[in-house]
């Protein structure tokens, strides 16, 4: 896989004659062709902000209050992104939920 080829290549280079810029530029690369490669093979994230919460999908880590009933039970931070294969589950997303605190509308 030619993602491997390049993250090896990035492991092995000489921080006093690379830039920081250069290790960076490099590392973006390989996590792109590392998503397109995934992606062939039905992987997705989960990592989506506001969307409601799913024990399913989601781990709550914790909870903050929300600042409107409608964002009640609602993912507000993604703290650790999850993945999914197809339907199947590979790692739920660590996510903190929001809670309303009044009563709900």
């Amino acid at each position: 896989m030619d993602a491997l080829d390049d993250l090896a290549r990035f492991a092995h280079v000489d921080p006093t004659q690379t830039d920081a810029k250069t290790i960076h530029e490099g590392v973006d690369m390989v996590e792109r062709k590392l998503w397109k490669a995934l992606d062939a093979l039905g992987v997705t994230r989960i990592d989506q902000v506001g969307a409601p919460f799913d024990p399913n999908l989601h781990e709550a880590v914790t909870t903050q209050p929300a600042d409107h009933p409608a964002k009640d039970h609602t993912v507000g931070a993604v703290l650790q992104p999850g993945y999914q294969m197809g339907g199947a589950l590979i790692r739920p997303a660590r996510v903190v939920v929001l809670t309303w605190p009044g009563e709900a509308s």
